[in-house]
This record gives structure tokens, sequence and C-alpha cells, in this order.
């Protein structure tokens, strides 16, 4: 789901739920770890899901054009702008 999309509405669209089900399950073979990268992360409740399920990711950091500000939240990092990342990491896991 894009930002440009949600509502306050904590509601999930079965099609989003399912796709997330089965990357989650996907990713569990790559046994990821580290820090990750996702581009076009929306609102960020893929970004959330993988965090629940991974313990042995230290960050993940979200990037959208959508995002209207840069966010951090514990192991959770949103931005707008690459050269933002560029200012804070050199090294990701790109999936």
């Amino acid at each position: 789901m894009d930002l440009s999309e949600t509502n306050q509405m904590a509601y999930r669209h079965p099609w989003e739920l399912s796709r997330t089900d089965v990357l989650l399950k996907e990713l569990e073979k790559l046994n990821i770890r580290g820090e990750v990268l996702d581009i076009g992360c929306g609102d960020g409740y893929f970004d959330k899901e993988i965090i629940k399920k991974f313990p042995l990711i230290t960050n993940i950091w979200g990037v959208d054009v959508y995002a209207k500000r840069c966010v951090h939240q514990g192991r959770e990092h949103y931005i707008n702008s690459y050269k933002e990342l560029e200012k804070n990491k050199k090294s990701l896991t790109l999936f």
C-alpha cells in the first residue's frame, strides 16, 4: 500500500495481508539478519512485520517518496530521500 492510499483506520486489504504472508515465508528461507533496506515501503506495515518475525535484523530502513519526513523509531527508520540514507548507512541488505 502506498502512503498516498493510507487512511487512519487499521484495516488492511486481504491482498496486502496475503502478499505479506507469502513474502515473510520466502524471507525465512534467506535467514536475513543485519540491516535491511525496503525501497517503496509505503506506510511501513511490511517493515513492522519483518521486525517482528526476524529478531536478528538490527535495523530496517524504509524509503518512500510519499513520506513527509524522516522518522526513526527504535530499529525502524523511514526516510523520503536517498541523500538521507547515504548520510546514515553505507551497506545494507537489499531485497
